[in-house]
Order: structure tokens, then C-alpha cells, then sequence
């Protein structure tokens, strides 16, 4: 046998050796442990390496990226590298999301985008990575609600203090599984638009003032109250007592936002518009925006819908906002319901379509704004004349004539705070979206299903309920 047969073979040999030797137990870079890392130039290797395979999971190159991803398998079993390549995705993530902050993301705008386009399975190693990467903030540089909804996902730091996050779950759920959702992660969070800052970037957040006021948010007690309405409203038998609580419940809704108006009127420069996202899960994505826009516009704000991320902005004062989530979370709930029971109750399948569910949530979009439009109105005349009585009755003389929209008298005055108001939703919208382009929607042609939805918003309840809707 020639020496340059037998020099292959006994390099076939060799490799088949060490691809039949059990592979190490992974387990992380605790105290204590014999692997000493590799050299500095083998670790920018392992670093070129698994950029390289998010490059090609994020462009979609399956192959390539399967083989990126046995390459960093295969080196993980050799002394001291598992450690590096755990080590570098959790210094890449830190890297990306350092990056999503400042393209205007937020932890829980994160988290919606990767349920949406991956699954709950990588949600968990997000968490850890914004857990991780804003616990280097101090607190009080963070905007108010991050740290809520970090807590809303569970998100916070259980790791050793001597590791980083991939490698603590990687000990604990395995290399390759974990390496994958990682990689998966960063992939995504490498094709990141950018969007409105809407909060300021973590360690920028302006400490609270002690004399400014952010309106007066619907909060619990008043939320309480309306839930107590809503569950009497469902709860009776007789329609006519029903829609007694459910008018009361509203018009607590509708009068406490004008309370909150004519006082911050008295406070003026502390009760700004604000924005916030509303993320909107597929089917009919179309089709809930409407509603959610009818139920924006019945409180003084408005919709800015991103179609291509799957959210709209909603941009109003606060007080107004908390209406909003609020109520459009109930009516969706209770809309899908009532479609759900349509396709139940058909024995031909028609109410099960795609064109009849279409054309039931865009109608009873329709007819619920109609329906908060009415009662808005109503409560705001009724606010009017209360103030019109109270100042007859004291005998006390006109106010001046306010400049601008509205007439004479403290009745008027309510006229012009809200049109301030509005005024000042819309000239933040505007600075926010100066490109934004309205479009007309289609209305959809089952004429079954446009009867159905109207049918069902009538009977719909117009107050907030808890439930979450999981469509």
C-alpha cells in the first residue's frame, strides 16, 4: 500500500474517532471549571463564525445556516469553546437591543414582534437579554413603565452573577436547543425597522417632576366601578336593566375623561398628549384597526395604523387613552364571541368564511362607533347643561367670552377645552407622522355577515372589561 494511501486513511480514521467519542456534558462556565478558553485569535474565529450564521438565518439561507450552525455545535465540544460562543450571542444581543432602543422599540414591543414572526419559545431568552441589558440602567433613567412590562413576561435577572444569560440557559436547556433560539433572536432583531420614539431611551428618561401632573389616568377605583356596572349589565336577565348599567357605566367613562379635561385646563403645559402602541393579532387585522379606530375617535384621539409591524399608535391625553384600551379591549372580546357563535349556529358553513367574518367585525366596527359617538355626545351636552344650572342657580353672572371655539358662559368653556385638546392630538400626530397618508378602506360584501356584526353591536356592552383576548 502506497504512504500516501495509507496517510488517508489514517486520517479517515482519525475523524471517525473523534466524531464517535461521546460529547462532553455542557455545563457552562461556572467556578471551578478545568476548560480554559481557547486563544484569542481562535475566539474572533468563533465570534467571525456565529456572525456569520445569523447572517444567513437572517437572509433566510437555510442550508448555509444549517451548516453555520453544526460548525458552532462541532466547536463547542472542544475545551473552553461552548463558553465563547454562549458568551458572544449574549454580548450580540446586548448589542442589538442597545441598537432596538434607540430605533424607538420598547421591551414590550420586542416582545409582541417575536411572538409574531417566531414563536413563544425565543420569548424567553428576549426576556433575559432586556433583563440583563437594562439592569445596567439605574432606575430612575428608565422610562416609568419598563419595568412593568418586563414583569408582564416574567423578565428578570436568575442567572449567577460570574455568567451571561445564554450561558446559564444553555447549562441548564441544553447547547444546540438554546444556541438555535438565540441565533434565531438576533437574527430578527438584525432586520429591526425603525419606528417613533414614543419613550425615551433607557438611561435618558428625565427624572419626574415634583409639580408637574400627568392629567388624571383612569385608574383603578374608577375602572372598579365600571367593571361593577359591566358585570350587573351581564348579569341581569332584562334587557331594559341591562342597558341601564351599561349607559351607566359609559357615561362614568365619558365624564370622568371631561373631569380630567377641565382640570387640566387649570394647570396648563402638564397634561400633554401622549402615544401609545396597540399591537393587533392576525386574522382581520384590517378589520379590528377599524373598530379600534371608532373607539379612538369617540374619546379624542387618534389611530396610526403600521400595517407592515402589525400596531397602531394611538395618540391622545392619557385620561383618554385608558378609555381607549379599555373599551376596545371588551368589544373586541365581545365581537369575536358573538362571530364565533354565528359560525357555531350555521349548519352550512357560510357564517365560518373568511368573507363573512370580514364583513361582520368591519360592520360591527360600523355601528359600534355610531353607538360611543352617540353617548359621548350625550354625556358632553349633559356636562354643559349642569354647569349652565349650577350657575343659574348661584345667580352668578357670565364668564367672559372665551376667544376661539364656543360661545359665552362656563358651559362653553367645556367646548373649548375639548377643541384645545383635540388641537393639541392633532399637532402631535402630525409631529410624529409627518408622511402619514390616509386611505379609504374597502367595505366588504357579505351581506350575512354585515347583518350578523350590526346585530351584534347593538347588544354590545360599551365598557372596559379585564379579559385578554387571545386571538
Amino acid at each position: 500500500m502506497g504512504r500516501r494511501n495509507q496517510q488517508r486513511r489514517a486520517a479517515r480514521a482519525k475523524e471517525r474517532r473523534r466524531h464517535t467519542v461521546p460529547a462532553p456534558a455542557y455545563t457552562g462556565a461556572g467556578p471551578g471549571s478545568a476548560a480554559l478558553p481557547p486563544p484569542a485569535n481562535e475566539t474572533e474565529q468563533v465570534r467571525a463564525e456565529t456572525l456569520e450564521a445569523i447572517g444567513h438565518v437572517a437572509t433566510g439561507r437555510s442550508a448555509y445556516a444549517e451548516s453555520g450552525i453544526q460548525r458552532l455545535v462541532t466547536r463547542s465540544r472542544e475545551p473552553g469553546h461552548a463558553r465563547v460562543i454562549t458568551r458572544e450571542l449574549a454580548s450580540l444581543l446586548r448589542e442589538l437591543l442597545r441598537a432596538a432602543w434607540m430605533a424607538g422599540w420598547r421591551p414590550l414591543d420586542l416582545t409582541r414582534h417575536v411572538e409574531r414572526h417566531l414563536d413563544a419559545r425565543h420569548v424567553p431568552i428576549l426576556g433575559d437579554a432586556m433583563a440583563g441589558e437594562l439592569g445596567t440602567y439605574a432606575a430612575a433613567t428608565l422610562a416609568p413603565d419598563w419595568p412593568g412590562q418586563l414583569r408582564a413576561i416574567d423578565a428578570r435577572r436568575w442567572w449567577p452573577s460570574d455568567q451571561d444569560h445564554v450561558t446559564a440557559r444553555a447549562a441548564r436547556e441544553g447547547f444546540e436547543p438554546v444556541l438555535r433560539l438565540a441565533l434565531a433572536l438576533a437574527a430578527l432583531l438584525t432586520r429591526l425597522p425603525r419606528i417613533e420614539m414614543i419613550d425615551p431611551a433607557p438611561g435618558t428618561a428625565p427624572p419626574p417632576s415634583r409639580t408637574a401632573t400627568r392629567g388624571a389616568p383612569a385608574g383603578e377605583p374608577l375602572l372598579e366601578r365600571v367593571r361593577q356596572l359591566l358585570a350587573k349589565a351581564e348579569s341581569t336577565p332584562y334587557e331594559a336593566e341591562a342597558d341601564t348599567f351599561t349607559t351607566a357605566a359609559q357615561s362614568l367613562m365619558a365624564r370622568h375623561s371631561i373631569d380630567a379635561a377641565m382640570l387640566a385646563a387649570t394647570t396648563p403645559h402638564t397634561d400633554r398628549p401622549c402615544a401609545r402602541r396597540v399591537w393587533i393579532e392576525r386574522p382581520y387585522e384590517r378589520e379590528k384597526v377599524r373598530l379600534l379606530h371608532v373607539v379612538a375617535e369617540a374619546n379624542r384621539c387618534r389611530t396610526v395604523w403600521s400595517s407592515g409591524l402589525g400596531f397602531v399608535t394611538v395618540v391622545g391625553h392619557e385620561v383618554d387613552q385608558a378609555a381607549v384600551d379599555t373599551l376596545f379591549t371588551s368589544l373586541l372580546l365581545q365581537g369575536t364571541r358573538a362571530m364565533t357563535h354565528e359560525g357555531a349556529a350555521s349548519r352550512s358553513g357560510a357564517a365560518r368564511t373568511r368573507g363573512f367574518r370580514k364583513s361582520f367585525l368591519f360592520s360591527y366596527a360600523v355601528r359600534i362607533g355610531e353607538r360611543l359617538r352617540e353617548a359621548t355626545l350625550a354625556e358632553t351636552e349633559a356636562a354643559m347643561g349642569q354647569e349652565a344650572a349650577a350657575m343659574a342657580h348661584q345667580g352668578a353672572a357670565p364668564a367672559p367670552r372665551p376667544r376661539g371655539p364656543g360661545g359665552a358662559g362656563r358651559s362653553q368653556a367645556l367646548v373649548q377645552v375639548l377643541w384645545a385638546r383635540s388641537a393639541e392630538v392633532d399637532a402631535a400626530v402630525d409631529a410624529m407622522f409627518p408622511t402619514t397618508v390616509a386611505r379609504r378602506s374597502s367595505v366588504p360584501s357579505d351581506l350575512r355577515g354585515w347583518e350578523a356584526g350590526w346585530r351584534a353591536a347593538e347588544t354590545a356592552t360599551l365598557a372596559g372589561a379585564t379579559e385578554r383576548l387571545d386571538a
